[in-house]
């Protein structure tokens, strides 16, 4: 089938196009005008990703932006979010509420294995198939958008979701920290238990020692352990010298000189072993006050983190502000009169055209020249 046949055919089928495309056209009027009218109503949020809180200053790292808004948007679309809708407007304890939705999810061909479902998490699953999230190109502005019957109505639940959003997001901020705080006040008492306990011992060890100045007494005891040292050398000195004059074992002064070396001995032997014990004990000491320091900074820490995650807890503040409330719709967004038109246009021509043709494939008939050459095997003299 060639071109000039086609056009001939198209011509005198025309009134059957007409007719074809007419009808379908009344088809997709009779639809859109069968269709329940439904409003759009948006509001706009605006994210920052940085200095979220006083807390946190470090803000989110530019290649993790995408994500981020990502996750926003999940958290919009979530149930438990769509129930804090249903809370915040009451409608489940709204009977007629409750009616049209119960009516609504009766629909569902899993109505009979789910037995009597929970209101809310019914008219919360109707508000997510009514929910459309947009997260704008290239900016930190999330569009929410809710479809409904009533306009009013719709702008009240797309402003209810921005506020549920909000509350949403504060909960997974302060529930954590809530967390943190209540484990911090735990390790706390555990940590200000031992920390008291570590001050008791060195307390009973200064006492039980009698303790008062360690140093001091190290430099005293070890002053004294020189000095007798000294004497010592001195006295080992004075014996030599008296031996060397020889005056015989059992000279008196010979005699006195080893008593003085054997005395002098016998004290810096003493004096050694009280050196040895003062260092023990300062040692010990060290040891007992290193381990409450240790107690004592991991205490300070522990507090200071403790007093951060209660105001953490406490802090109701998030990086959303909300950029538009939702305005009520003038005008429906749903059904879209022109574009159903236009598509019954299109179907109606595809429908009448496709009609002609096969029309014609089955009842044949001479429309130009070329089909009586192709058709009869002879030539056309003439043609009027």
């Amino acid at each position: 089938m060639n071109f000039p046949l086609i056009v001939q055919l198209l011509r005198a089928r025309a009134v059957f196009i007409v007719f074809v495309v007419g009808v379908t056209l009344l088809a997709a009027l009779a639809f859109t005008l069968q269709q329940t009218k439904r409003y759009t109503a948006s509001s706009s949020l605006v994210l920052t990703f940085k200095d979220a809180g006083p807390f946190d200053s470090r803000g989110l790292p530019t290649q993790l932006a995408g994500s981020y808004m990502a996750t926003q948007v999940d958290i919009i679309n979530n149930r438990n979010v769509a129930v804090k809708v249903v809370d915040q407007l009451g409608l489940s304890d709204d009977p007629v509420a409750a009616e049209r939705y119960m009516k609504r999810h009766k629909g569902n061909p899993d109505w009979s294995s789910e037995g009597v479902p929970n209101l809310r998490e019914v008219i919360a699953d109707a508000f997510l198939d009514d929910l459309t999230v947009r997260p704008a190109r290239e900016s930190r502005v999330l569009s929410v958008e809710v479809m409904s019957a009533d306009p009013q109505y719709a702008a009240q639940i797309a402003d209810a979701f921005t506020q549920a959003y909000i509350d949403a997001t504060l909960e997974l901020s302060m529930e954590p920290a809530r967390r943190n705080a209540a484990w911090f006040d735990t390790q706390l008492k555990v940590l200000q238990t031992r920390l008291e306990e570590q001050q008791q011992k060195l307390t009973e060890y200064q006492q039980q020692r009698g303790i008062v100045a360690i140093d001091e007494r190290l430099d005293t005891e070890t002053r004294r352990l020189e000095d007798l040292s000294s004497k010592l050398t001195a006295a080992q000195a004075n014996t030599y010298e008296v031996r060397s004059r020889q005056l015989g074992a059992q000279h008196p002064e010979y005699l006195r000189a080893v008593d003085q070396e054997r005395s002098l001995e016998a004290s810096l032997s003493r004096q050694k072993a009280k050196v040895l014990e003062v260092k023990k004990e300062r040692d010990q000491l060290d040891l007992l006050v290193r381990d409450l320091e240790n107690s004592r900074s991991m205490y300070d820490a522990a507090i200071q983190r403790y007093y951060q995650t209660s105001l953490e807890s406490q802090f109701n503040q998030t990086n959303i502000a909300v950029l538009n409330t939702a305005s009520i719709p003038e005008k429906p967004s749903s059904p879209k009169e022109f574009v159903n038109m236009a598509l019954g246009l299109i179907l109606g021509l595809v429908l009448g055209i496709g009609t002609t043709i096969i029309l014609e494939v089955f009842n044949r008939r001479v429309r130009i020249e070329e089909d009586i050459r192709q058709g009869l095997g002879i030539p056309v003299l003439a043609s009027i």
